[in-house]
């Protein structure tokens, strides 16, 4: 009975987060996204790493898709299908990866001979209902161009949300993208 209880309130819960109730508008989606890197101005900076990195594509499991996904502790699953990501959360951190790691690269003029290769799986994308958290799991592995792997490693990185909201749950997301991204880079500069 408690079990039945406990799934109750959770339902309700995440009624209320995703401001989807049968009495109203039910059948409006609200879309959000993380928001993209500013790109590196400062030369000295971008000439600290001489080279050129390709991202391939970052995959996901199949849970990671376009609803967003909450958990509720112990064992509690939820999509939301009222808010939703306005791209699945692989393309989007691959496309924010991109551009991070682009912008950061030996300027284009410069002759490079040294590519690598960077890809990625996320192991985690969601918010945990009763922490408040928005937590990014991700495997990146950078290649060189004969294969040989130089960074393998899962990146962990949590955020607060201030309320449990989708709009806050994206701001955590850029949050904790931007900070992955930037222990990724200081990974990557160590290599050099």
């Amino acid at each position: 009975m408690k079990y039945v209880y406990n799934c109750f309130i959770c339902f309700i819960i995440v009624l209320s987060v995703s401001s989807c109730t049968p009495f109203k508008g039910s059948d409006t989606i609200h879309y959000f996204t993380i928001s993209m890197p500013q790109p590196l101005i400062n030369k000295k900076e971008k000439a600290a790493v001489k080279a050129r990195i390709k991202v391939c594509r970052i995959t996901a499991d199949g849970v990671y898709g376009r609803k967003m996904y909450f958990t509720a502790p112990p064992n509690g699953v939820f999509f939301d299908s009222c808010n939703c990501w306005a791209q699945k959360p692989a393309v989007m951190l691959t496309n924010y990866f991109s551009i991070y790691l682009g912008s950061r690269m030996a300027p284009e003029g410069k002759v490079i001979k040294v590519y690598y290769s960077l890809s990625g799986k996320i192991l985690s994308f969601d918010a945990n209902m009763k922490t408040k958290k928005a937590k990014l799991m991700i495997k990146l592995q950078l290649e060189n161009n004969n294969g040989k792997i130089l960074i393998d490693k899962i990146y962990t990185v949590q955020k607060r949300m201030k309320k449990l909201t989708a709009s806050d749950f994206a701001q955590a997301m850029t949050e904790a993208s931007r900070e992955t991204a930037s222990l990724f880079y200081q990974d990557l500069k160590k290599q050099f």
